[in-house]
């Protein structure tokens, strides 16, 4: 595990040059998943100690089954490695259907977040706007264990094609940020959460 993560941190240094959909809004887990054969991989950090860092990639292996490799140093400092599993039984439809996914976060129980069981559904809602009616909003409402305490909810606002707003509560904390689209294929995000500063990387590649 130790050397495929390393080898992940090879490939986002090099695929960044050139590459977000994903499975979470911030951190709650979302009623959709990574689109089969697709590899999707993100780099999140505080942003005044870098070594609180999470590294995850993450891949579509069929229609409905996602799994994701993490190396989590974000809360401790201390990286540790484990996986994260869904299954998706619907994808959402804009305005009429929502996603509806269940899964296993931290499935290895090696985080203080504790290994944590989800269901998550996401509704796409169609905008009205000259900047972003292609672009839907996403409501997601869940509910899980260990690290969710029961409930949580989360949105996602584009305001174009290319910039989004993000909140979320994941019974625990709040949280809210901006996520900017530099390509189709990349998103650099900045979270705010109880005066904690985050920036993130994250990529989306076909193979």
């Amino acid at each position: 595990m130790v050397r495929f993560m390393r080898a992940f941190g090879v490939a986002v240094a090099l695929l960044l040059v050139g590459a977000a959909s994903a499975d979470r809004l911030i951190f709650i887990p979302t009623g959709r998943k990574t689109p089969l054969g697709t590899i999707r991989g993100e780099w999140i950090a505080k942003a005044h100690d870098t070594s609180h860092s999470a590294l995850s990639l993450g891949y579509g292996l069929t229609k409905a089954i996602e799994i994701e490799a993490v190396r989590d140093a974000l809360t401790t400092g201390r990286g540790r490695d484990t996986l994260n599993l869904s299954y998706s039984f619907l994808d959402p439809v804009v305005g009429f259907l929502p996603g509806l996914t269940v899964g296993v976060l931290d499935a290895a129980d090696r985080t203080p977040q504790r290994r944590s069981f989800f269901v998550a559904t996401t509704m796409r809602l169609g905008l009205d706007g000259d900047y972003n009616s292609d672009t839907p909003a996403e409501l997601t409402v869940g509910g899980g264990t260990e690290r969710f305490r029961g409930l949580f909810v989360g949105l996602s606002l584009p305001l174009t094609n290319r910039f989004r707003i993000l909140a979320e509560h994941d019974s625990r904390s709040v949280r809210a940020g901006v996520e900017w689209w530099v390509t189709r294929q990349v998103a650099v995000r900045n979270i705010q959460e109880d005066g904690a500063s985050y920036w993130s990387a994250a990529f989306t590649r076909k193979l």
